[in-house]
């Protein structure tokens, strides 16, 4: 690499962490924002880590005036990763070669400083704002979500349907 390249490269580096952040959220593509913003919001208000089943759910409710549970939107793991790198690991990692072993893997922020980040005052006044992150709208966002999720998946007829968000909808 010629030195012209490398000092054009580190300045475009991005100054700070808040800096860092908000690149990766504001280069979220248009379509996946609301699947973005639920998983951040699932996993900042969430009582426990998330298995990595249950967030591939989160992104299959639609909290419409008529909220409704599509299994055919849900994700896969890859495609959480894509969405949101650098601001969430799943541990322990799934190898591509590996099978999804379910209440194993968990979803988690990255660092500690994303969350920070996502709930603290800087990213509000951020070209990332929209992913700005408040307790208390999050709690009730996870709450209607899982009821949404109970009144879509919780029938006699889904009985033998694989729905692994149910138990943590029930519980919390």
């Amino acid at each position: 690499m010629k030195a012209r390249s490398i000092n054009q490269a580190l300045r475009t580096l991005p100054r700070d962490l808040d800096e860092t952040y908000e690149r990766i959220l504001t280069k979220i593509p248009a379509g996946n924002t609301e699947e973005a913003l639920s998983i951040l919001r699932w996993i900042s208000a969430a009582t426990r880590p998330l298995f990595v089943e249950e967030v591939m759910e989160i992104c299959a409710v639609s909290l419409s005036e008529d909220p409704e549970f599509d299994s055919e939107e849900r994700y896969q793991p890859r495609d959480i990763l894509d969405i949101l790198p650098g601001l969430i690991a799943i541990n322990p990692p799934i190898k591509s070669s590996e099978s999804l072993i379910y209440g194993l893997h968990t979803v988690t922020f990255w660092h500690f400083s994303v969350q920070e980040y996502l709930t603290g005052n800087r990213i509000v006044s951020s070209a990332a704002r929209y992913y700005a992150l408040e307790a208390e709208y999050s709690n009730h966002f996870v709450a209607r979500s899982s009821i949404a999720y109970l009144s879509c998946c919780n029938l006699f007829d889904s009985r033998t349907k694989d729905f692994p968000l149910l138990g943590y909808a029930w519980d919390n």
